[in-house]
């Protein structure tokens, strides 16, 4: 059964506490109800939270066995206790007490009680906090693309980005170069490291000596980064630390 339907019936079969006055669905079914329709398109929580005044505690204990409660008395936003009752308990929390009741939700043949949103907008103008809601919830599922993208591509590139991370451990500066001058340095014996072969397109990694430097013609210094301006270069010069040889490629 999809998340709104479920929610609907519940909804429904606690109409007759819907109806009690003050009483409002006060959890993360809010948002869902306040999109056009009550769409309820995102889905948090499976249950249903119910805020109950406790001045209609009696008057709704024929109804649930287990509720919100909601003391207006009560300021300190940390205060919670237990209002025991042998039929309705409730869990009271002076958090609540700031909500005020908004227009009622219309959904099919429901009229769903919620919160009046904060800020400057009235219920009638709830698109506002509900685009807000849904701004943010873009934005995880905008990361959380993101960030599957990366894993596919670690998982599917068998060690290469690993490989060319490594070479640039070994370096301690980078150049981009042009393709006629690294095919020079590999004709004038320069060592060429795989490291980028693997990745499309392929990336020419050329090992040259510190004074080989003043003689490069095309040289732009590079950050010995992943960035943007490293992965763009298609030919590359790698000095290594002090006289050191290399690193043998893997």
């Amino acid at each position: 059964m999809p998340f709104r339907d479920r929610l609907l019936a519940t909804l429904r079969a606690v109409r007759g506490v819907l109806e009690v006055p003050g009483v409002m669905v006060v959890g993360s079914e809010v948002p869902n109800l306040l999109q056009d329709g009550a769409a309820s398109t995102l889905v948090v929580s499976q249950a249903v939270d119910l805020g109950i005044p406790i001045a209609a505690h009696a008057e709704v204990k024929e109804r649930l066995e287990r509720v919100l409660g909601i003391d207006p008395s009560r300021h300190d936003p940390a205060d919670t206790y237990e209002l025991p009752d042998a039929r309705l308990p409730l869990m009271v929390f002076a958090l609540l007490s700031l909500l005020r009741p908004g227009p009622a939700v219309r959904a099919g043949d429901l009229a769903i009680p919620v919160p009046r949103p904060a800020g400057r907008r009235s219920l009638g103008q709830a698109g506002g906090a509900v685009s807000s809601i849904g701004r943010r919830v873009a934005a995880v599922r905008s990361r959380a693309r993101v960030r599957r993208w990366e894993y596919r591509q670690r998982n599917l590139a068998h060690g290469a980005w690993y490989r060319l991370r490594r070479a640039l451990t070994f370096a301690e500066q980078a150049f981009s170069i042009d393709e006629a001058e690294a095919h020079e340095l590999l004709a004038a014996g320069a060592a060429r490291d795989t490291a980028g072969a693997d990745l499309e397109p392929p990336r020419v990694l050329v090992w040259i000596e510190r004074a080989q430097l003043p003689r490069l013609r095309t040289a732009r210094p590079l950050r010995l980064k992943l960035d943007a301006a490293l992965l763009s270069a298609r030919w590359i010069a790698l000095v290594p630390f002090g006289d050191r040889p290399p690193p043998a490629p893997r």
